[in-house]
């Protein structure tokens, strides 16, 4: 992670992380809507696809109180947000980081 941010790091950019989370039941009836079958060609086999997005349940994905992850040296050196999107739109997450980016 720390070599896809460098540049920007070296070039002085503020550099922030928003991490979005939802539950198991949310991700699973998003993986099949209109929009991601269409954009996404991996989602398109829809028995595959909610498999690997369960099969993902066993890794820690996210940074809750208490968990360690990979990504902590990092995130604790750049701004970091977690917002749980699982009752937002889109737009209304996408508004909710912007206010919160400033």
């Amino acid at each position: 992670m720390v070599a896809l941010i460098a540049p920007y790091v070296d070039a002085g950019a503020d550099v922030a992380f928003v991490e979005l989370g939802a539950g198991l039941d949310t991700r699973l009836e998003r993986n099949r809507t209109e929009h991601r079958l269409a954009e996404k060609r991996s989602k398109r086999d829809v028995e595959w696809s909610d498999a690997n997005v369960r099969e993902l349940e066993r890794h820690v994905m996210n940074t809750a109180a208490g968990v360690r992850t990979v990504a902590e040296a990092v995130i604790a050196r750049h701004r970091h947000a977690r917002l749980d999107n699982t009752d937002l739109t889109a737009e209304k997450a996408a508004e909710r980081i912007l206010t919160w980016l400033g």
